[in-house]
């Protein structure tokens, strides 16, 4: 069993070495671009054993300003991304991946192309 933290750790390990283009951290980088990701601790629910949680992690994936080359994407990196996040030491057993935009604050473009993916895994502290 692992630690939030450890399992935060552990997904950004895995969706880096996923050879998908992407270098994901913990934390969100203080300004997003194209390729890079983060791994945010979402929702902790009441888990299946005693002593556990459940706890849901969203994988922000940063595609960029460009339209074209997020569809295109969109439709390459999905099957991937679940195979990096079911496989291996993690086992999450309900990923999902969307497409999204983030906010790009007061810089051109206003707005960034980007992917979530969420996932549930347990943890004991």
């Amino acid at each position: 069993m692992a630690s939030i933290r450890d399992q935060q750790l552990a997904i950004a390990a895995a969706v880096s070495a996923a050879s998908l283009g992407f270098t994901v951290s913990d934390l969100p980088p203080t300004q997003p671009r194209a390729g890079v990701g983060w791994v945010n601790v979402g929702r902790v629910t009441i888990g299946q054993t005693l002593r556990t949680a459940d706890c849901t992690f969203t994988v922000v994936l940063v595609l960029g300003a460009d339209a074209r080359k997020a569809d295109e994407q969109l439709t390459i990196l999905p099957v991937p991304l679940i195979n990096a996040l079911t496989t291996g030491a993690l086992h999450a057993g309900d990923v999902a991946v969307e497409p999204a935009t983030l906010p790009a604050g007061d810089v051109s473009p206003a707005q960034l192309y980007a992917l979530f993916v969420t996932l549930t895994l347990e943890v004991d502290s």
